[in-house]
């Protein structure tokens, strides 16, 4: 007569290491997978710049070497505006998606930002766009963003043969800081820590960011960090990298 072979089951301590090593693997995957996330933002987000910048590139060689128009120094504005006609013409003459006018990082906190949508192709009747993002040509002599500050030194680029500049640098990130105590409005700041945008509601503190992705008029677009960015306008809201 054949023997019969019991099947031994688990004890709980032996359930309980295997558990134990399911857990350990799943810590140690999961802040690779977020850093595969991130980066695959971040490269997604360059491409998008790059996007953005050769178009303007083309803009300009139809208008006589003139960059895409943004805002004038009479417009008080806290975002650095590109004109809403000129976006139209870039998508439906320069080939750029709706999706490219923005970073992804931004994407992050879409559901959060309630108070304005991150992208508005025509702010509140304005006739200027806000994009993802913060855009530096075609400004009238003098423009400084928010705040024309006493003494402010920076001049961005009109066109493609301006010689007398800040700085080259065309597109940054968006950056929005209004975390003033005491004062209401929201902020964003793109590429915090761990690639993500982080929302602080009114009167919060501001999230130091790691730095933003960046263009400028040669075609060039990197991700700079914080440290190597200047500020100007008299806030935390527009930055330039030094040529």
């Amino acid at each position: 007569m054949p023997s019969i072979r019991m099947s031994r089951a688990f004890t709980l301590i032996e359930l309980l290491v295997v558990i134990s090593i399911i857990a350990l693997l799943i810590a140690i995957l999961l802040p690779a997978l977020g850093a595969a996330r991130a980066s695959a933002r971040n490269t997604q987000d360059l491409a998008n710049i790059r996007s953005m910048t050769t178009a303007s590139i083309a803009w300009s060689a139809d208008h006589k070497g003139l960059l895409p128009e943004g805002d004038s120094p009479s417009v008080i504005a806290s975002y650095a505006w590109m004109q809403d006609v000129t976006r139209t013409e870039l998508i439906e003459d320069y080939g750029l998606l709706e999706s490219e006018f923005g970073c992804n990082s931004l994407e992050t906190i879409r559901s959060e930002w309630s108070s304005i949508g991150l992208y508005e192709w025509n702010y509140f009747g304005s006739g200027f766009s806000v994009t993802g993002w913060n855009y530096f040509g075609g400004r009238q002599p003098g423009w400084a963003g928010l705040v024309n500050t006493p003494g402010e030194t920076y001049t961005g680029p009109e066109s493609m043969e301006d010689v007398d500049i800040t700085s080259q640098t065309l597109f940054t990130c968006l950056v929005y800081n209004a975390a003033t105590p005491g004062v209401g409005w929201e902020s964003i700041a793109p590429h915090a820590p761990k690639n993500d945008a982080k929302f602080i509601p009114g009167g919060g503190q501001w999230v130091p960011m790691d730095g933003l992705n960046l263009s400028k008029i040669d075609g060039s677009a990197s991700f700079v960090a914080y440290s190597e960015l200047e500020p100007f306008g008299g806030s935390d809201w527009y930055y330039y990298e030094e040529d």
